[in-house]
This record gives structure tokens, sequence and C-alpha cells, in this order.
């Protein structure tokens, strides 16, 4: 395949390719946190997809494991707390935390200010996730937690509900900020 500037493009076998996504046009999703995504699983041949992902203040996220994806996350701006397993890390702009699949993790903000990071997930097919939940959330209807559970199980997602309370009091933040 032949690019702009005449060089050829080998393209891997699994589709995928070079691409960009220009600064502002990103589609942000209609889930907690109102995410970007950044780069398209399609665009990676299902490799990895990319999120740009606010955390808004004194929010905590619903703790949650991964069966089948490792995420990797990038702090871009502010302070974002996670607990990995049994590690606790407040990591602040240009720190890098690993979630391997099948370890429990959440994210929170203890700060008064909304804190940034890209979401690195691998391999990509999570990302359906979000684009079925996204369909969901942009219908006319409230939609009942038990369908957000199902859909939950079917890409391998399931809830610690039992750290919240903790980490509620531990760091002054709350579940319902994120949500």
């Amino acid at each position: 395949m032949k690019g702009t500037g005449g060089y050829v493009i080998d393209m891997p076998e699994n589709g995928a390719g070079p691409s960009m996504v220009a600064h502002g046009s990103a589609r942000r999703l209609a889930t907690s946190g109102k995410p970007a995504v950044v780069l398209e699983s399609a665009s990676t041949g299902g490799q990895l997809f990319i999120l740009d992902q606010r955390v808004g203040p004194k929010a905590l996220g619903m703790p949650h494991t991964h069966a089948r994806e490792d995420q990797i996350a990038y702090v871009l701006d502010g302070e974002i707390g996670y607990r990995v397993g049994t590690e606790e890390y407040l990591a602040s702009a240009g720190s890098t935390v690993f979630k391997p699949r099948g370890v429990p993790h959440t994210t929170f903000n203890r700060t008064d200010q909304i804190a940034r990071m890209l979401e690195i997930t691998l391999p990509g097919g999570f990302q359906d996730y979000f684009d079925t939940l996204d369909r969901l959330l942009r219908g006319p209807d409230r939609v009942p937690p038990e369908e957000l559970n199902r859909i939950a199980e079917e890409y391998g997602l399931s809830t610690q509900r039992e750290w919240i309370a903790e980490l509620e009091q531990k760091y002054g933040v709350s579940w319902r900020a994120g949500s």
C-alpha cells in the first residue's frame, strides 16, 4: 500500500497499520468520566486500545478485575491513587502503573482537581465493553443494574464492592462521585 510520501507500507497480518487520531477528534464515550477513545482497537488489529480517562475530584472508581486484559495507566495531569491487589500507589503526572489481568484494581482521586490518565488495555477487545455501554447509556431508557452486571460478566469483568467503604474512609473519596 502506498503512503502519501510515496513510500510502501507493509501491513501486518492482523490488519494493524499506521494511524493517527488528531487532537480534539477522539470519540468521547457516555460512560463514567466521559473517557475519550484515543486509539481504537480496530486500528491496532485488536492488539490494544487507549482511553484518555478523567478521574473526578474525590471520586472512586468501581473496584474490579479483568479476566482477560492487562492495563497500563500513564498519569497525564494531577494525582491518581491506585489499588492493585494489595499494593496502593499515589501516582502523579508522568507516573505509570501496570494492572495485570486477574488482579483486582481501582482508581481514586483524593484531590479537589480533575486528574487525567491514558489507559492502555491489551488486548484491545475490551473496547467492545465500552462501546456496548456507550450505546446503552445514550439510549432513552435507564439501564437496569442487572443488565450492567450481565454485560460486565460477558466481558470477564467482576467487581470488588467490598473495597468501597474502606477506600472511601481512608482517602475521603466517594464511589458515587465517580459514577
